[in-house]
C-alpha cells in the first residue's frame, strides 16, 4: 500500500498572511492616489505582481523536501552575496528618491547628510533621554518598570554613538 503523505495546513498562518498582504497592497495602493500624477501612482500593481511571486515561492518551498531546500540553501546564501557585492562595488543603484543616499545617515526618521549634524541630533537625543528617561535612583524604583526603558534607552544610544564613530558595538 503506497504511503499518502498528509497535508498540515496552518490554517491562521495562511490567513494573517493573506490579511496583512491585502493589507499592505491598500496602503501602496493607497500613498499612490494623489491629485499630482506620481511615479507611485501604479505602485500597487508591482506590488501585487511581488504578493503573487511571494505566494508561489511559499507554495513551492511548502512542497519541496528538507533534503532539497538544505542542498539549495549554501547556493542561495552565495548568490546573495554575490548581489550584495555587485551592489557594493556599484553595479545597482537606488531609484526615485534614493538615487543619491550612498552616504546619507537616517537616525529616527531623520536623514543627516554629515556627520557633524549626525552628532548634534545624537546629543539632542540624549538630553531629551536623560529628562524623560532618568535612571532608577535605586532598586526599589526597577520594579515599577523604569529599569527597563532606562536599559532599552542606554543601549540604544551605544549603538547610535557606535555608528557615528564607526565602531561595533561591544
Amino acid at each position: 500500500m503506497p504511503a499518502t503523505r498528509r497535508i498540515n495546513i496552518d490554517v491562521p498562518l495562511i490567513v494573517g498572511a493573506v490579511v496583512l498582504s491585502l493589507y499592505g497592497l491598500a496602503m501602496v495602493f493607497s500613498a499612490g492616489q494623489t491629485d499630482v500624477k506620481t511615479i507611485a501612482a501604479g505602485a500597487y500593481k508591482s506590488q501585487a505582481i511581488w504578493i503573487v511571486v511571494g505566494i508561489v515561492a511559499a507554495y513551492s518551498v511548502s512542497r519541496a523536501s528538507v533534503r532539497l531546500i538544505e542542498w539549495l540553501t549554501l547556493p542561495a546564501y552565495a548568490l546573495t552575496l554575490v548581489l550584495l557585492l555587485a551592489l557594493l562595488l556599484g553595479l545597482g543603484s537606488g531609484a526615485g528618491t534614493a538615487s543619491s543616499t550612498a552616504g546619507w545617515l537616517t537616525i529616527a526618521g531623520h536623514r543627516l547628510g554629515q556627520p557633524a549634524e549626525a552628532k548634534a541630533a545624537l546629543d539632542e537625543g540624549i538630553v531629551l533621554l536623560d529628562k524623560q528617561v532618568p535612571p532608577p535612583r535605586q532598586y526599589n524604583d526597577a520594579i515599577g518598570g523604569g529599569v527597563e526603558n532606562w536599559l532599552v534607552c542606554q543601549i540604544l544610544r551605544r549603538e547610535a554613538e557606535a555608528l557615528l564613530r564607526g565602531t561595533p558595538v561591544r
